[in-house]
This record gives C-alpha cells, structure tokens and sequence, in this order.
C-alpha cells in the first residue's frame, strides 16, 4: 500500500469517525432536550404539589378546629344534661322517701 491510498484510507476512517461523532453529538442533544423537558415539567409537578399540600393543610387545619370546636359544644351540653339529671334523681329520691313516709302513715 502506498502513501496515497494509505492517507485516502486513514481520510475515509476519519470520515466515518465524524458521522459516527455527529450521531452521538445529535443523540446527546436529544437526550438533553428530553432532561430539560423532564425537568420542566417535573418542576411543575411540584409546584402543583406544594399548591395542593397547602391547600390540604389548610383545610385539614380548618376542619379540625371545627371538630374540635363541635366537641367542645357537646361536652358543654353534655355536662349540662348531667347536672340536669343529678337534680332530677336527688328529687326523685327525695320524692320516694315522702311516698315511703306517707304510706307508713296512712296504714
């Protein structure tokens, strides 16, 4: 093999090379692209997450004071009813002990 075909074999490895090169330099760009796609849209998928969580915690945070609040409305009542019917058992009681007496007397 002389020179001339030598460089002309070299000249067509190299051209093969550069395609080879301009494949992977295009095929990196894609994959680029798509990460930067990919991380846009990831970004705002986050974004819609946080706006959600806020939202949810906000409300959660209302609903539960609401709760609470109820529950501490049925307690009130609930303390109310009780000390309602410890007058109305003493009374009755006190109103069986008068039967008890007045029946002893009528006999």
């Amino acid at each position: 093999m002389d020179t001339a075909e030598f460089q002309e074999l070299v000249l067509q490895q190299l051209k093969v090379l550069t395609t080879k090169v301009d494949n992977v330099d295009n095929r990196i760009a894609s994959v680029e692209k798509v990460q930067v796609e990919m991380a846009s849209h990831l970004a705002s998928v986050e974004r819609g997450q946080l706006r959600l969580e806020s939202r949810m915690e906000s409300e959660v945070i209302d609903k539960i004071k609401a709760l609470f609040d109820d529950r501490e409305v049925q307690n009130e009542r609930l303390d109310r009813i009780e000390s309602k019917l410890d007058l109305v058992t003493s009374d009755t009681g006190y109103l069986m002990s008068k039967v008890v007496r007045l029946e002893a007397l009528a006999k």
